[in-house]
C-alpha cells in the first residue's frame, strides 16, 4: 500500500515538474513574441513627437514675447538684427529641448 502511494506521489511530482517547465518555456516564447524592436522604436517615436508638440506649444507664448520685444527694439534701434518669426523660434526651441530630454 505504501509503495503504491509513493509511486502515485512520484508520478504527480513529475507531472507538476513537466507542466512547470512547459509553462516556463511558453512564458519565454510569449515574452519574445511580445517584445519587438520595431514596436519599441514606434513607441519611442510617438513619445518623442508628443514631447516635441508639448514643448512647441509651451514655447509659443515665450517666442511671442521675444518677438514683440525684438520688434520694439527694432523700432528704437535701426541697427538691430532681423527678427525671426514666432513659430520658427518656437520650433527651434522644441528642436533643441526635446533631444536633451531623451539623451538625459
Amino acid at each position: 500500500m505504501k509503495e503504491l502511494f509513493w509511486k502515485q506521489l512520484r508520478k504527480l511530482e513529475i507531472k507538476e515538474f513537466n507542466s512547470k517547465e512547459k509553462g516556463r518555456i511558453k512564458m519565454k516564447q510569449s515574452t519574445v513574441k511580445e517584445f519587438c524592436v520595431s514596436d519599441y522604436r514606434r513607441t519611442i517615436k510617438l513619445e518623442y513627437r508628443i514631447y516635441f508638440a508639448l514643448i512647441f506649444l509651451i514655447s509659443i507664448p515665450l517666442a511671442t514675447f521675444t518677438w514683440l520685444t525684438c520688434l520694439i527694439m527694432n523700432i528704437f534701434n535701426s541697427k538691430a538684427k532681423a527678427n525671426e518669426g514666432i513659430f520658427r523660434r518656437a520650433w527651434g526651441h522644441a528642436q533643441v529641448i526635446t533631444p536633451m530630454i531623451f539623451t538625459a
